[in-house]
């Protein structure tokens, strides 16, 4: 970036990493990605600091659509499309999929209910029968399905924190 278009930062800002860009993009200026850049983050993450990390990133992305409302006009952010789809709407997955599992568990109720008893129950006998004789099975499915919780969990919690304004998340 040129030098004459640095700005400080604003004090507590989560996302600097996206804020700086998105500002020069809305300043009428082109942002590029050199081929030739190289990033690596040998780090790993424990279940419990990944959480902590989807709160703090995605609270940064509602932080950065109040402090840099522009982002959100469609005639102001000539890569809202990008926006929309890289950054917001992953804030509506939790309502999302609780939508689809509502709309789905009233769906399973209604079929269930055209058969007869016996057969919904040798369903759930047989589907712990698997999870009880393969237990790798069974590990990988808790660990995918509590995977995909604390991902939902995270983007509410973000939600919360950008409604309260509580930006503080390190």
């Amino acid at each position: 970036m040129r030098r004459a278009l640095w700005s400080p930062l604003p004090a507590g800002l989560i996302l600097d990493d996206v804020y700086v860009p998105m500002r020069l993009v809305l300043g009428g200026y082109r942002v590029a990605f050199s081929t030739a850049a190289r990033a690596r983050d040998t780090r790993r993450f424990a279940s419990g600091q990944e959480y902590r990390r989807k709160v703090r990133t995605l609270t940064g992305v509602i932080q950065l659509c109040a402090w840099l409302p522009a982002v959100l006009v469609p005639g102001r952010n000539p890569i809202w499309i990008q926006f929309l789809f890289h950054k917001l709407l992953r804030l509506l997955t939790p309502y999302l999929v609780l939508a689809i599992l509502v709309g789905g568990a009233g769906l399973a109720v209604r079929a269930l209910r055209a058969l007869p008893v016996a057969v919904p129950l040798a369903l759930a006998a047989a589907l712990v029968l698997v999870l009880v004789v393969l237990p790798g099975l069974r590990r990988r499915v808790v660990h995918q399905l509590s995977a995909a919780f604390s991902l939902q969990a995270a983007i509410v919690v973000a939600t919360v924190n950008g409604i309260r304004g509580r930006w503080n998340v390190w």
